[in-house]
């Protein structure tokens, strides 16, 4: 894993289909958020390099953290 990134699984379901991905996103603020969730839809070093359509996401997981 490169440095300053943190892995991040998301299982995601559109119209009854589940599909997984894992992503490799910036580190950014991390320690600053208490939720995962709340990391993804806020920091904006996450959110310069990636879109999350969070209506379709089930579950997100972290894989590996800094």
């Amino acid at each position: 894993m490169a440095a300053g990134k943190i892995a991040v699984r998301f299982l995601f379901v559109d119209q009854g289909v589940y599909r997984d991905e894992t992503m490799e996103l910036p580190e950014g603020e991390f320690d600053r958020y208490d939720r995962l969730i709340d990391w993804l839809r806020e920091d904006s070093a996450v959110l310069s390099v990636a879109h999350f359509d969070l209506d379709r996401v089930c579950s997100v997981s972290l894989v590996s953290a800094p």
